[in-house]
This record gives structure tokens, sequence and C-alpha cells, in this order.
């Protein structure tokens, strides 16, 4: 997870704020603008060490 400190203070809920406000209402800026089709697709991952894939 990010964290940005400024003063020594966390500002976890304004980012995590701004993050949901961009999606909330109008949409995600970036794929508004994207003319995808629907496809359907299959992938492997392979990783050297335990993650968390999101997105």
């Amino acid at each position: 997870m990010l964290f940005f400190c400024f003063g020594g203070s966390m500002f976890l809920d304004e980012l995590i704020r701004k993050s949901l406000e961009e999606d909330i209402g109008t949409g995600d800026i970036t794929t508004k603008y994207l003319d995808l089709e629907p496809i359907n697709s299959t992938a492997f991952i392979v990783a050297k060490a335990d993650g968390v894939l999101a997105g």
C-alpha cells in the first residue's frame, strides 16, 4: 500500500477519498476514452514470491 507522509502526518484517508472520487460519478478517466470490444482471455502468472494481483 502506498502512504504519503508530510510533516510526520499520514494522509491515508485523503488519499483513499481522492482515489475513489476518480471512479465515482463520472467514471474512470483512463478507461472512459478506450474503445475496447469485450474479449475473453486466459493468462498464466508465474511468480518467484507471494504477491497481490489488482486491477
